[in-house]
């Protein structure tokens, strides 16, 4: 199953640089982090969450 809606992943792999934009983006804009998602890795999901610990403000 292959999360292929989602704009930080490329072709509906769990790219390493896509989790931390991903985690990124949601923290700069001031959102709550998305859910782990259907298709995603729990490394791609604790990815995403240490890169938007990481930049919210």
């Amino acid at each position: 199953m292959t999360n292929t809606n989602d704009p930080y992943k490329t072709n509906g792999q769990n790219t390493h640089a896509g989790s931390t934009n991903q985690g990124r983006d949601e923290a700069q804009k001031g959102w709550q982090p998305s859910p782990q998602q259907p298709g995603e890795s729990a490394i791609s999901y604790q990815t995403r969450m240490n890169a938007y610990n990481q930049n919210k403000s």
